[in-house]
């Protein structure tokens, strides 16, 4: 099975609390015709209300996903950079960057200096 979508498991409450508000606006209606317009007003005026309220809430439970997302993205970069200083260190390669100083942009090997970023 794949794993949800964050973004998706994080807005499902407030997706099934409008999904409820709009049951109940129809609900609101009634099922006489004659007496829809005026009824609307008010079932209109609850909808809108009780999606508003939901906005703040959604909006804390995706900037968390958002967080959540980042963070994760940030630790495996992290990682995948440690484990190729690693790697470079383990063979006293010389890691450099083509910035305003110069350097090689692929960088050159050498036995008795350590491993160093230049950037």
């Amino acid at each position: 099975m794949s794993t949800p979508n964050p973004f998706l498991t994080a807005a499902a409450p407030a997706i099934i609390t409008a999904l409820q508000a709009v049951q109940t606006f129809f609900a609101n209606l009634g099922t006489d015709p004659a007496q829809v317009a005026v009824k609307l007003p008010g079932a209109a005026q609850v909808l809108l209300g009780t999606l508003e309220m939901e906005l703040p809430g959604l909006a804390a439970s995706e900037l968390g996903a958002v967080q959540s997302a980042v963070n994760a993205k940030i630790a495996e970069l992290i990682n995948k950079t440690q484990a190729s200083l690693g790697n470079a260190q383990g063979s006293g390669a010389v890691i450099s960057g083509g910035g305003p100083s110069g350097g090689s942009a692929g960088g050159s090997a050498s036995a008795s200096t350590p491993a160093v970023i230049k950037a």
